[in-house]
């Protein structure tokens, strides 16, 4: 096991002061107002007297104590393959002492301006720091799903106040160097003034989900803001301004001008770490906002350690099923990774590449190479691959359960499976290739199967490394303008348009020829729903409309068996080199035979 380098941030967050408030009312006008009535409360201020407490123990001597004793758990640990669990357990196992912070819904603000001071502490400039709440099942323990708001406003230049509310209750406030409120609507224009920032956040089992993000301004009560591209922080002179802003959010609008530039894309929070909550069992009287009193109150020793993020193991679960009622394409499917994954990489060719180093096949040509962001995928609760059913003609094909097409570059997690889905697309069908994932932390590391020279490996056949050949079984739209029409010699042909799309609404190029349905009849349905239909097959050619020409004819006396004096139906269906069909919803024509 390498040794990780550790960051041992110590902080001794202990209230040593007694704030006492004192409220007063600013006067109002009330008009008529009765005696009775409660004048309306216009604003409030307090006073912060500076005072001295004395204690009566040595807080230096405690607290090198207790740090002497973490750093030997770090020590311990350092060479466990997963240091945090086991600095976690350590700790937890360590009685004289009580490490583990409690878990609180207030959480939910901290951890949300933690990130935001990551952004503004980086040393990166002009960079976009991606955003995502943390997962936090305790938080649905009283009810299955909750709503937290959280809303930054200005407090004091450089400072806003972030507050948390539920359903209106004021539940945390905490502060956050961002210069002034701002908003970017163009990655080149001056950040815009913004009253207020307010963001809405449903927990559901535990799995945070943005419901709204916006911001007030003078000229405008709403401006959405983006939910993926949470800050973007400005280059040094920018900041450097009189009315510097040190990191400002992103007019929804605009998100896609934020991606490139700039290049540097970093997912929060950057810095990987754990907090401990050290109490000894000392007392101090002090006073606290959540009851609004003064009393004995005991002592915690706030710690943070940092260490670098884990690089995501190679996948195991590699799978590459057809994607259904589709051309070109085919679907990617494994299961998430427990570790931390910044981002996703496929390559793909007809070549076999297993045996490669990375390094190797990102510089090779006749590998294609495709970068995911693993952040705020879209989510599925359950979706059935093996089945695909339309609608209507013209729109993709929607999977069983999801009742929804995948739509193709786009991320899916599978909730009820733990999986990830990817639609590839580009692909040429009958055609087989190699297909690789690899899953990478906001460092662009891998973990390696094994490492020769300091060259990484990570491909394993059947695991992350899989080969399959997408298939076409995608029909031809519907042929139209079917009708009915003489020869100059006076036979009967039929006639009509051929397709130009597919079912799906794609672009139909590979239709091969058509079915000609007939059935002797003189009901109002189609020939081909009806038992005992014959069916006649022709090619493009024998429709003389192969090549350039939009429409198709055939002569019917071409077909055996036809009686003459009687009346039949006849529909067209056209079919594509894998006699692919769809004649559901295809046109008849009814014709007497003479």
């Amino acid at each position: 096991m390498e040794t990780k380098d550790i960051i041992l941030l110590l902080t001794i967050p202990i209230v040593l002061m007694i704030i006492l408030f004192s409220l007063g009312k600013i006067p109002t006008i009330t008009g008529a107002a009765t005696a009775d009535e409660a004048n309306p409360k216009l604003g409030e201020y307090s006073i912060m007297p500076s005072f001295k407490a004395k204690i009566d123990y040595n807080i230096n001597e405690e607290y090198g104590k207790l740090k002497t004793r973490l750093k030997q758990i770090i020590d311990e640990c350092k060479a466990d393959e997963n240091m945090e669990e086991c600095v976690s357990k350590k700790t937890g196992e360590d009685y004289e002492i009580q490490w583990k912070c409690g878990e609180k819904d207030t959480d939910v603000l901290y951890d949300f301006v933690d990130k935001l001071k990551d952004c503004i502490n980086l040393q990166q400039e002009n960079a976009m720091c991606q955003f995502s709440f943390d997962k936090r099942e305790y938080i649905n323990k009283v009810k299955s799903q909750r709503t937290f708001e959280i809303k930054i406003t200005n407090w004091y230049p450089p400072m806003a106040k972030a507050e948390l509310f539920e359903d209106g209750k004021w539940l945390a406030m905490e502060y956050v160097d961002l210069g002034r409120l701002a908003y970017s609507d163009d990655i080149k224009n001056p950040a815009k003034n913004a009253n207020s920032i307010t963001m809405k956040v449903l927990f559901d089992e535990g799995t945070p989900i943005v419901q709204d993000f916006y911001a007030s301004t003078d000229s405008s009560p709403r401006v959405e803001l983006s939910r993926l591209f949470l800050l973007h922080k400005p280059q040094k002179n920018e900041a450097d301004a009189a009315d510097a802003v040190s990191a400002q959010f992103i007019d929804a609008a605009v998100e896609s001008n934020f991606r490139t530039p700039p290049k540097n894309v970093i997912n929060l929070p950057n810095i990987k770490g754990m907090k401990f909550c050290a109490k000894t069992g000392k007392q101090i009287l002090a006073y606290d906002s959540i009851d609004n009193g003064v009393r004995m109150r005991d002592i915690e020793y706030k710690f943070a350690i940092t260490f670098p993020k884990a690089a995501p193991k190679p996948l195991e679960s590699l799978e590459a099923p057809d994607a259904l009622k589709a051309e070109n394409s085919i679907i990617l499917v494994w299961n998430k990774p427990k570790e931390e994954v910044d981002s996703y990489s496929i390559y793909y060719s007809n070549n076999d590449f297993s045996g490669k180093k990375i390094s190797d096949i990102k510089k090779d040509e006749y590998v294609k190479k495709i970068t995911i962001d693993a952040a705020n995928p879209a989510r599925i609760e359950n979706i059935d691959l093996t089945q695909c059913s339309f609608d209507s003609i013209g729109s993709p094909c929607k999977y069983d359960i999801y009742k929804n097409p995948l739509q193709p570059g786009r991320l899916y997690y599978w909730k009820s499976k733990d999986r990830i889905i990817y639609l590839a697309n580009g692909l040429a069908d009958g055609q087989e290739y190699y297909f690789a994932v690899t899953a990478a932390n906001s460092q662009g590391e891998l973990s390696n199967d094994r490492t020769i020279s300091g060259n990484t490996y990570v491909l394993s056949e059947g695991k992350n490394y899989i080969k399959s050949a997408p298939a076409d079984d995608l029909a031809p739209g519907k042929v139209t303008e079917l009708d009915k029409a003489k020869t100059p010699e006076g036979k009967i042909k039929i006639t009509w348009k051929r397709p130009s799309k597919n079912i799906d609404g794609s672009e139909a190029n590979d239709v091969l020829g058509y079915k000609i349905y007939y059935k002797k009849s003189t009901a109002d349905i189609n020939p081909q729903l009806e038992p005992g239909h014959g069916v006649k097959q022709i090619t493009a050619a024998d429709a003389k409309c192969a090549i350039v020409s939009l429409y198709c004819d055939y002569i019917i006396e071409n077909i055996a068996g036809l009686e003459k004096g009687q009346n039949y139906n006849f529909a067209v269906v056209p079919i594509d080199e894998n006699g692919n069909e769809y004649n559901l919803e295809s046109e008849r024509i009814p014709v007497q035979i003479e």
